[in-house]
């Protein structure tokens, strides 16, 4: 469990790191082929992203979406918001996300997602159960403070239902058995693509799905 605490900021506009610049670039110029060439670890999806090219991004990778209107309601506001259907799976329903947090899911489902379903479960995820995406609302711990879905930068996950008709909960993290294990790898893959990552050992309120953000500061409870 890796675990950095720090005092939480709420701001739209946000330093990006060196390395996200050069990240960033290499994107924008298109010279990194597939969809992304970043080793574990390297995948941050806050880039700078502008004049569209995120939307490309998502589009070019098959993704399933709409973009609408940037979102300001009081404080809580989504730049480059977009309407997800379908990352590399279709949601059971959509999600209104920031476009940077809709690509940092497709990374997780192709290269974390998939390859563990098929390794512990024998079987493919051809659908997830999301619970939460673009909520106006305060954190659950701290309802003062304005969560990351206000930004449209989280997702909450429950559910992955397979081919083979299993579904999966998150409700499982603590049963045992290869369902058991395809969460706890699950989680902590996302760790790579999402900067928070709570699952059901972090506290009750998440005992029944994962939340995946792209906060400012890193916390991995998986």
């Amino acid at each position: 469990m890796r675990r950095r605490a720090a005092p939480h900021r709420n701001v739209p506009h946000r330093n990006v790191p060196h390395r996200t610049l050069l990240a960033a670039a290499c994107l924008l110029l298109s010279g990194c082929g597939g969809l992304f060439d970043f080793g574990a670890g390297d995948f941050l999806p806050e880039l700078g992203f502008g004049g569209g090219a995120c939307e490309s991004r998502l589009r070019n990778a098959g993704a399933e979406f709409r973009p609408i209107p940037d979102i300001r309601e009081g404080s809580c506001r989504v730049d480059q918001a977009v309407e997800l259907y379908a990352a590399s799976v279709p949601l059971d329903q959509p999600a209104t996300l920031s476009c940077p947090t809709a690509l940092a899911l497709l990374q997780w489902e192709r290269n974390v997602m998939q390859p563990l379903a098929e390794r512990h479960l024998g079987s493919r995820v051809v659908e997830i159960d999301q619970f939460a995406s673009y909520s106006c609302r305060g954190r659950s711990s701290d309802p003062s403070r304005l969560s990351e879905h206000a930004f449209g930068n989280a997702i909450d996950i429950g559910v992955f239902t397979l081919a083979d008709g299993r579904r999966v909960s998150v409700t499982e993290w603590y049963d045992g058995g290869q369902e058991s294990t395809f969460l706890r790898q699950v989680a902590r893959g996302a760790c790579d693509m999402f900067t928070v990552v709570l699952t059901p050992i972090s506290n009750a309120a998440h005992h029944n799905h994962f939340h995946l953000d792209l906060s400012d500061w890193p916390l991995c409870e998986a």
